[in-house]
């Protein structure tokens, strides 16, 4: 479960109802980054791509930036 700064946004909302946000993006990425490489995610947001990415594969090196202090929070939170 994640933490959300709120309902309103599509991201919010996607999360509440399918517990996944962006699905065939996360897919896409779970395939392509392997285990021991560095996954850079710039503009992060709450961490509901890189996350699942990170679950399904502990081996990826995961760097997420975020530049909107509180939203950070919610990705710190959430990681």
């Amino acid at each position: 479960m994640y933490q959300v700064p709120n309902t309103i946004e599509s991201l919010g909302v996607e999360l509440f109802i399918d517990g996944i946000y962006e699905k065939k993006l996360v897919a896409l990425l779970k395939k392509r980054i392997k285990s021991g490489e560095n996954y850079f995610d710039i503009g992060a947001n709450i961490g509901a791509i890189g996350l699942p990415v990170i679950k399904a594969n502990p081996g990826v090196k995961y760097i997420g930036f975020e530049a909107s202090p509180l939203i950070f929070e919610y990705l710190t939170t959430n990681f």
